[in-house]
């Protein structure tokens, strides 16, 4: 009696174990095949140094081009950003910088756009034209 019922637990442990590595497989290559393919991204080193080019031409314009863009000078501005930085209230990650941060927000809130701007400026070609459904009067 001892002898079978250790062979029908067996079993039964055996049968359970069957079970679940089956679910787990039908579950692993469920997921497999329902999966998205992964976004790839190509090298990002010709999108950052436009970015660096842009945030160095707003640092080192003058000051009334530093409040054009963004709604304040130079020198406030470093001093928020250090303020920022001290405290602990942002950080650098590696994707962008806490002057970058502080600049994208004073430029999104001092234009009162969501998105678009105002005034667009490059620092090639000089002043663009706003663009299409972005007029100075609206709120965003």
């Amino acid at each position: 009696m001892d002898l079978a019922y250790r062979r029908r637990q067996m079993i039964r442990r055996g049968s359970a174990l069957v079970v679940v590595l089956c679910v787990w497989a039908m579950v692993r290559f469920r997921r497999l095949y329902n999966s998205r393919p992964a976004i790839t991204y190509g090298p990002l080193s010709a999108r950052d140094e436009q970015r660096q080019r842009n945030l160095s031409f707003i640092y080192n314009s003058t000051d009334t081009h530093c409040v054009e863009l963004l709604r304040m000078r130079r020198a406030p501005f470093f001093q928020l950003c250090d303020l920022f930085r001290s405290r602990g209230l942002l950080k650098d990650t590696i994707h962008c910088n806490i002057e970058e941060q502080v600049s994208m927000f004073l430029h999104v809130v001092g234009h009162n756009q969501r998105f678009t701007c105002i005034k667009l400026t490059s620092p090639i070609e000089g002043p663009v034209k706003p663009l299409a459904g972005s007029g100075e009067g609206s709120a965003g």
